[in-house]
């Protein structure tokens, strides 16, 4: 028997005895108001409670974000943002990740394996740099480079690169991907880039998004690094939902 109609069925019981009839909310609210050891003396009463109270608090959360992507829907898909896949998916899968985190590199192979698998999906990198001044140069020459179209090749060498980070290797890859040498110094003082990127930051800080890397896959926000197979089951558990 589920603990709510467990609940229910004792009140019911308990109130009938008490000559009033099946109750209603009220008449529980009342009971549970009167009698707080009925939640102490049945801790599968209490465990329903706690599970009630974490499922309206992810509820609000998801309310919340949804809010929160509507209104920044335009710096989301602003043209300074790199994105793969069709702009039409049913599952957009948002990125926040740095160049320095190693944990953002494992997973890149893995998120990689995913999208090159799937048509279904859509993939925004948000650029977060949370290590420093040199992460914030990365950031910046990511997003010249997907000005001048060579995201793809930028992003892949510095994701794959794991002998350290500093401004000549920016610079190397930057140049290796397909930029000149003078859009890679003109991107570290950009101040449209400049904007964009703490726009990001500030819209990371309302999703409660502090580390990297972070995703927003669908409506689901998930921390920390997340492997192929894992991709697929979140990926699959929002198209469940969407179709319901």
């Amino acid at each position: 028997m589920r603990i709510e109609n467990k609940l229910m069925l004792v009140l019911f019981f308990l109130l009938a005895a008490c000559g009033s009839g099946q109750p209603d909310a009220a008449q529980v609210h009342a009971y549970l108001i009167a009698h707080p050891e009925f939640v102490l003396d049945n801790p599968d009463v209490g465990e329903a409670v706690k599970s009630a109270a974490e499922q309206r608090r992810r509820q609000a959360e998801e309310t919340g974000r949804r809010k929160l992507l509507e209104v920044n829907s335009p710096l989301i898909r602003s043209v300074l943002t790199p994105t793969f896949g069709n702009p039409d998916a049913t599952v957009s899968i948002i990125q926040f990740s740095d160049y320095q985190c190693v944990p953002c590199k494992k997973t890149y192979v893995e998120l990689d394996s995913v999208k090159n698998s799937r048509n279904d999906i859509e993939v925004l990198y948000l650029e977060l740099p949370v290590y420093g001044s040199v992460s914030d140069l990365a950031a910046r020459a990511a997003i010249a480079a997907n000005i001048n179209d060579v995201f793809p090749e930028y992003h892949h060498l510095l994701m794959l690169n794991d002998a350290g980070l500093d401004v000549a290797r920016i610079r190397e890859a930057a140049i290796a991907a397909g930029m000149t040498d003078w859009q890679v110094e003109n991107s570290f003082n950009d101040p449209e880039i400049k904007n964009y990127l703490a726009q990001i930051r500030v819209f990371a800080e309302e999703l409660d998004v502090n580390g990297t890397p972070t995703f927003l896959i669908g409506n689901q926000l998930v921390r920390g690094a997340v492997t192929a197979p894992q991709f697929n089951v979140f990926i699959d558990r929002n198209l469940s939902a969407k179709t319901r």
